[in-house]
């Protein structure tokens, strides 16, 4: 008999390409791990075989891990790139920002506020401040330190070595005075602080005589006059008792 043959085409299907997605911390601090997670990754005809992030700059636990972590030193907004491989070889990609913040900011510390007093006789002494108590937002972050004089009525002084956390004050003049210093802190990521102290400078004043006699400053030869000392004060008023000396011309005789 005769024998007839039919041919049927069937057209396979074209592969299609797997459809990347992660998820993503963010933001989170610097140098703390943000996790990537691809799992809502997905292939329409297939699975997800392989899995590779990318980044500027960043460092991923395991960049070739559909589930990894990544990490900056640097406060900034990088671009994450996942690539999926599908069991076709064809091949999907979804980018995100992860945004990796500075941690928190550095504390200021200008010590506490201070008083010198100088006697009639002597001038001030240079005076050191003290930032040693200013603390970084992490234990081990350096602190650069910036110290000036704040700008108001006092005289200006000299600050030696003021990039340091105790620099010194000299040049103070001689004189009652009001001084106020600030303190300016800064950590590795640009964050500052500031604080200001205050150095009081007290000038102390030699006393005032106040010289009393019952009738005047007139007597006759040979007679007593009582002298009466005890209005002399101290006008720096710190309750010291003061102590009257008697002085006059050679012939005079006091008891």
């Amino acid at each position: 008999g005769n024998e007839e043959t039919d041919e049927v085409i069937i057209d396979a299907p074209e592969p299609q390409e797997p459809v990347a997605d992660f998820t993503a911390d963010s933001p989170v601090e610097v140098d703390t791990p943000a996790v990537l997670n691809a799992s809502p990754s997905g292939d329409p005809d297939g699975t997800i075989v392989s899995c590779q992030w990318s980044g500027e700059g960043v460092v991923f636990d395991n960049a070739a891990a559909c589930e990894t972590t990544v990490s900056n030193s640097d406060a900034e907004t990088v671009t994450i790139t996942l690539t999926v491989t599908d069991d076709d070889g064809m091949t999907g990609q979804k980018s995100k920002p992860v945004q990796f913040d500075p941690p928190v900011g550095p504390t200021a510390d200008a010590g506490d506020d201070s008083t010198q007093t100088v006697s009639p006789d002597d001038t001030p002494d240079a005076v050191s401040l003290d930032g040693t108590g200013s603390t970084p937002g992490r234990v081990d972050d350096p602190l650069t330190y910036a110290w000036e004089q704040v700008e108001d009525d006092a005289p200006a002084v000299t600050i030696s070595n003021d990039d340091t956390p105790t620099p010194l004050v000299t040049g103070i003049p001689d004189q009652s005075e009001t001084y106020t210093f600030q303190l300016t802190v800064t950590d590795p990521f640009g964050q500052e602080d500031v604080s200001t102290v205050q150095l009081e400078i007290v000038k102390q004043e030699d006393p005032e005589a106040v010289l009393q006699s019952p009738d005047g400053t007139t007597a006759e030869v040979g007679t007593n006059i009582q002298l009466d000392g005890s209005s002399s004060t101290d006008p720096d008023g710190d309750g010291a008792p003061v102590t009257c000396t008697w002085t006059g011309d050679a012939q005079l005789i006091f008891s």
